[in-house]
Protein backbone atom coordinates (compact mmCIF):
# COMPACT_ATOMS: atom_id res chain seq x y z
CA UNK A 1 0.00 0.00 0.00
CA UNK A 2 2.81 2.40 0.87
CA UNK A 3 4.61 1.71 -2.39
CA UNK A 4 1.45 2.26 -4.40
CA UNK A 5 0.84 5.63 -2.80
CA UNK A 6 4.35 6.95 -2.23
CA UNK A 7 5.84 5.84 -5.53
CA UNK A 8 2.70 6.36 -7.62
CA UNK A 9 2.55 2.75 -8.81
CA UNK A 10 -0.63 2.98 -10.91
CA UNK A 11 -1.07 -0.76 -11.38
CA UNK A 12 -0.96 -1.29 -7.62
CA UNK A 13 -3.36 1.63 -7.08
CA UNK A 14 -5.84 0.05 -9.50
CA UNK A 15 -5.89 -3.01 -7.22
CA UNK A 16 -5.87 -1.02 -4.02
CA UNK A 17 -8.81 1.31 -4.65
CA UNK A 18 -11.52 -1.38 -5.13
CA UNK A 19 -10.33 -3.08 -1.94
CA UNK A 20 -10.65 0.14 0.05
CA UNK A 21 -14.09 0.79 -1.45
CA UNK A 22 -15.25 -2.69 -0.47
CA UNK A 23 -14.10 -2.12 3.11
CA UNK A 24 -15.89 1.21 3.28
CA UNK A 25 -19.14 -0.30 1.97
CA UNK A 26 -18.85 -3.33 4.22
CA UNK A 27 -18.75 -5.69 1.24
CA UNK A 28 -15.88 -7.66 2.71
CA UNK A 29 -16.10 -11.27 3.80
CA UNK A 30 -18.16 -12.18 6.82
CA UNK A 31 -16.26 -14.40 9.18
CA UNK A 32 -18.15 -16.93 11.21
CA UNK A 33 -17.22 -17.08 14.84
CA UNK A 34 -18.27 -19.93 17.00
CA UNK A 35 -18.94 -19.87 20.66
CA UNK A 36 -18.14 -22.79 22.90
CA UNK A 37 -20.92 -25.26 23.41
CA UNK A 38 -20.91 -28.24 25.61
CA UNK A 39 -22.05 -29.81 28.80
CA UNK A 40 -22.68 -28.35 32.21
CA UNK A 41 -19.32 -26.57 32.24
CA UNK A 42 -20.16 -24.46 29.15
CA UNK A 43 -20.24 -20.74 29.85
CA UNK A 44 -23.68 -19.25 29.37
CA UNK A 45 -24.41 -15.63 28.41
CA UNK A 46 -26.18 -13.28 30.78
CA UNK A 47 -29.94 -13.22 30.22
CA UNK A 48 -30.38 -9.62 31.37
CA UNK A 49 -28.30 -6.55 32.04
CA UNK A 50 -29.35 -6.61 35.70
CA UNK A 51 -28.03 -10.17 36.02
CA UNK A 52 -24.71 -8.98 34.57
CA UNK A 53 -24.60 -6.00 36.95
CA UNK A 54 -25.25 -8.24 39.94
CA UNK A 55 -22.37 -10.52 38.91
CA UNK A 56 -20.00 -7.56 38.58
CA UNK A 57 -21.02 -6.22 41.98
CA UNK A 58 -20.39 -9.60 43.61
CA UNK A 59 -17.52 -9.28 46.10
CA UNK A 60 -15.56 -11.98 44.25
CA UNK A 61 -15.37 -9.90 41.05
CA UNK A 62 -11.91 -8.37 40.78
CA UNK A 63 -10.59 -10.45 43.70
CA UNK A 64 -11.09 -14.03 42.52
CA UNK A 65 -9.30 -14.43 39.19
CA UNK A 66 -11.31 -17.48 38.06
CA UNK A 67 -14.64 -15.82 38.89
CA UNK A 68 -13.59 -12.59 37.15
CA UNK A 69 -12.54 -14.49 34.00
CA UNK A 70 -15.85 -16.36 33.95
CA UNK A 71 -17.83 -13.11 34.21
CA UNK A 72 -15.75 -11.49 31.46
CA UNK A 73 -16.34 -14.48 29.17
CA UNK A 74 -20.08 -14.35 29.90
CA UNK A 75 -20.08 -10.63 29.04
CA UNK A 76 -18.33 -11.36 25.71
CA UNK A 77 -21.00 -13.81 24.59
CA UNK A 78 -24.02 -11.89 25.89
CA UNK A 79 -26.17 -10.40 23.13
CA UNK A 80 -27.19 -7.05 24.56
Amino acid sequence: MDKAILEGDTSALKLLVPGIQARMKGDGPEYVTTKPTGGASAIKPFATLSEQSAAIQDRRYGRDAAYTREIEKRIEISSF
